[in-house]
């Protein structure tokens, strides 16, 4: 279903969430309706080990609950309102599982989850399996430590590697070439699928 294109690409990120709330079924749902080549989502791990759509560390930016996503069951995390911060018309929008997520997009729209901790790859990397949606997902936000841990769980799976870290670092004091060497040559050590790069940096 995803396939590399030699033309741009449009993605939703976080969903349709310039008015929507971001990494909700809303906002998944208005931009397949956009028809988007792919919707980007972000993915965190509960306490027990549940594959979660939140980008930030903590749930109090962006829903009703607080603390740390890590420190929560996800039996807690799902009755919390993950929509009423950006509008009232939202409220009653539940924070998401990856697996509800699969659930709405299988067969309909190509995913990119933004992996934010290397403690989510391992369970998502078993629902992929699960949905048989090996050729509907692309995992990003990855290192390369964290293409190799992928690889060795399942080398099917299709992995970006991240140009950050010591990529970003050498931006600052070199220029965008170095830093993309580099890059390539974390991508020698486990070859990844493409490579994230910003659009700062594209034309040099």
């Amino acid at each position: 279903m995803y396939r590399i294109s030699e033309y741009p690409q449009l993605i939703a990120h976080r969903g349709y969430s310039g008015p929507y709330p971001e990494n909700t079924r809303v906002a998944i749902e208005a931009a397949m309706r956009l028809g988007v080549d792919m919707v980007e989502v972000d993915v965190r791990i509960t306490r027990d080990g549940v594959p979660v759509l939140l980008h930030n560390v903590t749930l109090d930016e962006t829903t009703n609950g607080r603390g740390r996503v890590d420190a929560h069951r996800f039996d807690e995390l799902h009755g919390y309102d993950a929509g009423a911060w950006k509008g009232p018309e939202f409220r009653g929008e539940r924070l998401l599982s990856l697996r509800e997520t699969f659930l709405m997009t299988r067969d309909r729209m190509p995913l990119n989850l933004d992996i934010k901790t290397p403690a989510a790859i391992a369970p998502v990397i078993a629902l992929i399996q699960e949905f048989g949606m090996l050729d509907q997902v692309v995992l990003s936000g990855c290192n390369w430590r964290c293409v190799r841990r992928v690889w060795h769980i399942d080398p099917r799976v299709r992995v970006l590697l991240n140009g950050h870290g010591y990529t970003e670092a050498m931006l600052r004091f070199l220029w965008a070439r170095c830093a993309f060497f580099l890059t390539m040559c974390q991508d020698r050590v486990r070859p990844a699928f493409g490579v994230n790069v910003s659009h700062r940096y594209v034309g040099y």
